[in-house]
């Protein structure tokens, strides 16, 4: 289903009528579903304190292809749920699986305002030159030199969760030591995303 613009703006913070605009059902993992336990080699499936038998559902759950090293696995009775499996991964993340028409539909609006943003584009700019050249070190310089700083080095923002987790950094959790003035320049090197290493 697409949606134009307006319509897309107007059920954008409504995740119930995203779920209704692409014919599923809004559901939470905090109500009654399947569960999986180990059987041997493989799972079983559980509803109700009852092994699930239909071959229907058993071929639906099998599509699903829930990774085997997850745990406390929950999956949706309803095959039109908008969340069909959540589970634990080993590092014990949550992880949540969607209905590809849920994903399909998100990824329609995630980009929907792309275009407006294009068009506010030159005016943030132009701004943020106006910011960098204040005397001083105000707040608006300081924002102005983060967000130059992702746009010409592509460096992502990075968080402390990421940080604690694998020892990678992003433009906001950067040390001291991750920096070094040369000159009139700035030389960054740090471990980011993934492991990969900026230099």
């Amino acid at each position: 289903m697409v949606l134009s613009g307006k319509q897309l703006h107007k059920i954008m913070h409504q995740p119930a009528k995203y779920a209704e605009a692409v014919h599923l059902e809004y559901v939470s993992d905090q109500v009654p579903g399947i569960t999986r336990i180990p059987h041997g080699k493989e799972f079983r499936f559980i509803f109700n304190g009852k092994t699930v038998k239909s071959k229907s559902e058993l071929i639906r759950i099998r599509k699903l292809v829930i990774p085997p090293a997850w745990t406390n696995v929950w999956i949706c009775r309803l095959p039109n749920g908008h969340l069909q499996v959540t589970g634990y991964d080993v590092r014990k993340r949550k992880q949540y699986k969607y209905h590809p028409s849920w994903n399909a539909f998100r990824n329609q609006t995630k980009f929907s305002r792309l275009l407006e943003f294009g068009k506010v584009l030159p005016h943030i700019r132009l701004q943020m030159e106006k910011h960098l050249s204040l005397p001083g070190m105000p707040r608006e310089k300081v924002l102005a030199t983060v967000v130059s700083l992702m746009e010409r080095t592509t460096i992502r923002v990075g968080n402390s969760f990421y940080e604690k987790l694998y020892g990678s950094f992003g433009l906001t959790t950067l040390k001291d030591k991750h920096v070094a003035i040369a000159g009139t320049g700035v030389l960054f090197g740090f471990k980011g995303k993934k492991g990969v290493y900026h230099n």
